[in-house]
């Protein structure tokens, strides 16, 4: 298991964060060798899981290294900053930032430059419309929480803006409103990892199988 490769996620924070954007992200976590490991131990996941699990590394960025609060009456400590944290990302997830919002210091550079070298550029709710305002989405298919859909396409007319749950256009996962973040995670997780391991991993969460239930599909 040391050799395994670390599949590197890097969140893009904000003061007053909102927890069902980043939520998907622990579908992700739960997937992983250093949550399953415990399991197997316990007799709730299957040893051979342990050889399909992936390591997960998860940073959480933000402008500085202080505790912000998110909402729900949670305090976030940050592992990263904009001006540190690597560019070079398995998956970047971008969280809906408010339209009125300002932009953290020193984000708008990193999301620029991490959105160029990283392999996945995923967004959930408004955080099409933050990824947008930078025109990192100018020429591509996204979406953003449909509500948001108008003032969308007349603040970034460049962007091919679609009233789906989630829409993928290359390395770009972009989903609606944060619901449907945990469709198109769990859509990414059963494309990058073993179906069979998802599947049981997510299942054992309540979830079921992408397209029963409480996941949705993409249109």
């Amino acid at each position: 298991m040391a050799n395994k490769k670390v599949f590197h996620v890097g969140i893009a924070v904000y003061e007053h964060l909102e927890l069902s954007d980043v939520a998907p992200v622990d579908m992700l976590n739960s997937i992983g060798y250093d949550f399953i490991k415990p399991l197997t131990s316990g007799g709730y996941a299957p040893i051979e899981a342990l050889a399909e699990a992936p390591r997960i590394k998860i940073d959480w960025i933000h402008t500085n290294l202080n505790v912000v609060e998110a909402t729900a009456g949670l305090f976030l400590k940050p592992t990263a900053t904009y001006a540190t944290a690597p560019r070079d990302l398995d998956l970047l997830l971008v969280p809906g930032l408010s339209i009125v919002g300002n932009h953290p210091e020193g984000s708008a550079e990193f999301l620029k430059e991490a959105s160029e070298k990283s392999a996945i550029v995923m967004t959930t709710c408004g955080g099409g419309l933050w990824l947008a305002s930078l025109g990192i989405l100018d020429g591509k298919n996204a979406t953003t929480n449909s509500g948001a859909l108008t003032t969308a396409r007349q603040l970034s007319p460049g962007v091919v803006w679609k009233d789906n749950n989630w829409v993928v256009d290359g390395k770009f996962w972009t989903s609606g409103a944060a619901g449907f973040g945990f469709g198109m995670m769990a859509a990414f997780c059963r494309e990058k990892f073993p179906v069979g391991h998802v599947d049981r991993a997510l299942a054992g969460l309540g979830f079921g199988r992408l397209g029963v239930g409480a996941f949705g599909t993409v249109e």
